[in-house]
């Protein structure tokens, strides 16, 4: 799984045998959230149940680096796997 960025303690990922409309998996404090990329947004979370704060943060931090984020989609899954808005 590929690390798009690691900022204040958000580690940003794309999982090489996901599916799926495009998103990033976002680790922090143990919990994983998945943050989809079109539009951003918060969608589900496993291992545990992250505070709002928490989901505002890692949506901030997919945003800010939303470019990468869409950079290795498509690496993994091609061009044609989904088209940025």
């Amino acid at each position: 799984m590929p690390k798009v960025v690691e900022v204040r303690g958000y580690a940003v990922k794309v999982f090489t045998d996901d599916h799926g409309p495009p998103h990033v998996h976002v680790l922090k404090h143990g919990i994983l959230l998945k943050i989809s990329l079109q539009p951003v947004a918060f969608v589900s979370a496993k291992y545990g149940r992250p505070g709002d704060r928490v989901k505002r943060d890692a949506i901030a931090v997919v945003q800010e680096h939303i470019e990468a984020c869409w950079a290795v989609w498509r690496n993994i899954y091609g061009e044609d796997a989904a088209s940025e808005p």
